[in-house]
C-alpha cells in the first residue's frame, strides 16, 4: 500500500478516538489533508472510508455543508464499488446531517433505508445504530412512542454486543424521550446510567449533552435555579472546548429558557448561571451525580478569589 492509501486507512482507524475523545477538529483536518494527498487515486474503499470519517467529524463540529459533501462523495463511491456495508454507513451519515439541518423527513428516509440495508446484511452493530438514529429523529418530530420503541430495540442489541459507547449514546437520547413523555423517574434512571457509562468510557462527546439534559430535567421538577447553574457549566464547556449541542437540542433549550428565567427572576437566574460558569465539566458531573443522592453531597459554590 502506497503512502497516500496508508494515510487514508489511518483516518478510518483513528475515527473513534477523534470522534469520542474530543479531537473532532484535529481528526477532520488530518482527513482533509490525507484526501488531498490521495486526490490522484481512483475511487477506492479507503478513500470512501476517509470521506465518511471526515463527514462524521464535520457533523460533530456542525459544519454541515462540508459534512454533506464528504458523505455524498463517499456514498457515490460505495455505490460504484457495490459496498453494501459502506452504503448503509453513508446513509446514516447523510441522515444525521439532515436531522441537524432540521430536515426530519429526509433524515428519517435515510435512516429507514440504512436500517433495511443493515438488516439485509445481518450487521447487528450497524442495525443498532440505525435504530438509535431513527429513535433520535422520531423524538424531534414528536413521535415519542416510536422514539421509545426504536431506542429500546437498539439499546437491547448494544447491551448484548457489549457496545458501551453505543449504550451511552442511546441512553442520552432516551433521557429526552422519557422527559418529553412525562416519565421523570425514567429520565432520571437513564441519566444516571448514561453519566456513569460516559465517565467510565471517557466519552467527552456526551458531556455537554448530559449536563444540558440534567438542566432540563431539573427544571421539569421545578428546580430552575439548579438548571440555570448547570447551563452556566455548559457555557464554560462550550467556551473552553467548542462543545455544542446538536441544533434541535439547542432549539428545545432556547424555547424553554424564557419560562425558566421568568420563574426564577432575571437577577437570580443570572447569578445561578454565573455560579455554574465557575464549574469545570467534572465538577458539574459530580453535582449531577450527587443530585441523585442529595443527602451525601452539597453543590459547591464558585471558588473563592485568591
Amino acid at each position: 500500500m502506497d503512502g497516500s492509501l496508508k494515510a487514508l486507512a489511518l483516518c478510518e482507524r483513528l475515527h473513534r478516538l477523534w470522534a469520542f475523545r474530543g479531537y473532532q477538529s484535529t481528526g477532520r483536518d488530518v482527513c482533509a489533508a490525507a484526501l488531498r494527498h490521495a486526490s490522484a487515486q481512483p475511487p477506492t474503499r479507503e478513500r470512501a472510508l476517509a470521506l465518511y470519517t471526515a463527514g462524521g467529524l464535520s457533523t460533530r463540529l456542525f459544519d454541515l455543508d462540508t459534512a454533506q459533501g464528504y458523505h455524498a462523495e463517499a456514498l457515490a463511491i460505495r455505490r460504484e464499488l457495490g459496498d453494501r456495508e459502506g452504503i448503509g454507513a453513508s446513509l446514516l451519515g447523510l441522515g444525521t446531517v439532515a436531522i441537524c439541518r432540521r430536515d426530519y423527513a429526509e433524515g428519517i428516509e435515510f435512516f429507514e433505508e440504512a436500517l433495511a440495508v443493515e438488516r439485509e446484511l445481518g450487521d447487528e452493530f450497524a442495525e443498532a445504530v440505525a435504530l438509535g438514529n431513527l429513535g433520535w429523529a422520531c423524538k424531534w418530530v414528536g413521535d415519542l412512542e416510536a422514539a421509545l420503541s426504536y431506542n429500546e430495540q437498539g439499546l437491547a442489541i448494544r447491551r448484548r454486543l457489549g457496545d458501551q459507547t453505543g449504550v451511552a449514546n442511546t441512553l442520552e437520547n432516551l433521557i429526552g424521550v422519557a422527559r418529553r413523555r412525562g416519565d421523570r423517574a425514567g429520565a432520571r434512571r437513564y441519566l444516571r446510567e448514561c453519566l456513569d457509562v460516559t465517565r467510565a468510557m471517557h466519552l467527552k462527546h456526551l458531556v455537554n449533552a448530559i449536563i444540558s439534559e440534567a438542566a432540563k430535567l431539573a427544571a421539569a421538577g421545578d428546580e430552575q435555579s439548579l438548571a440555570a447553574r448547570w447551563l452556566g457549566a455548559c457555557a464554560r464547556l462550550h467556551a473552553e472546548s467548542g462543545a455544542a449541542l446538536e441544533p434541535p437540542a439547542q432549539d428545545e433549550l432556547d424555547a424553554l429558557l424564557p419560562a425558566w428565567r421568568e420563574t426564577v427572576g432575571g437577577a437570580a437566574f443570572d447569578e445561578a448561571f454565573a455560579a455554574g460558569e465557575a464549574l469545570d465539566a467534572e465538577e458539574a458531573l459530580d453535582e449531577i451525580r450527587a443530585w441523585f443522592e442529595p443527602e451525601t453531597v452539597e453543590p459547591r459554590g464558585p471558588s473563592s478569589p485568591t
